[in-house]
């Protein structure tokens, strides 16, 4: 699998550990992000942990670094045939449809970030997007902690 293209984020506000599997046929990726307590973003004293576990609206911007890591993928292979330089861009989210939060994923378990390119229109993209918790530890299956649609315009660096 490739490693996590250049995303313009750095530690610890890269919330992309590696890339599981892409495909740019279907338009798919998924990758992950393991929440340690070692994690720069979670609160020093963990007393003051709310129990709903990972903010939502980090697990938004994990789907957004999910989402242009595609679109960083997509546009590294379509500039292999074309200039190099069709691989630099920047994205931003536009536009946020339908987003649920049925559950909340805690500190020790795994975000799978799973994203699906639905259509695009000139520089607009549109994503499905999918967040799972995994807990290999205690061994359950996984469960869906968002999902919804993300809008974004790319532009050229």
């Amino acid at each position: 699998m490739p490693t996590v293209p250049g995303l313009p984020q750095l530690p610890p506000f890269r919330l992309v550990d590696r890339i599981v599997e892409h495909d740019l046929a279907t338009g798919c990726l998924v990758a992950e992000k393991l929440l340690s307590v070692d994690d720069a973003l979670w609160p020093a004293d963990l007393g003051h942990l709310s129990p709903s576990g990972f903010p939502q609206t980090l697990l938004i911007e994990a789907l957004c670094q999910a989402a242009a890591a595609f679109n960083m993928l997509s546009a590294g292979a379509a500039s292999e045939a074309a200039d190099p330089s069709a691989a630099v861009h920047r994205g931003y989210l536009v536009g946020v449809t339908d987003l649920r939060f049925p559950n909340f994923v805690e500190l020790g378990q795994t975000l799978r970030l799973c994203v699906k390119k639905q259509q695009s229109m000139g520089p607009l993209v549109a994503f499905w997007v999918e967040a799972q918790a995994i807990d290999s530890a205690r061994g359950v299956a996984p469960r869906q902690v968002a999902c919804g649609r993300l809008l974004f315009s790319l532009v050229a660096a």
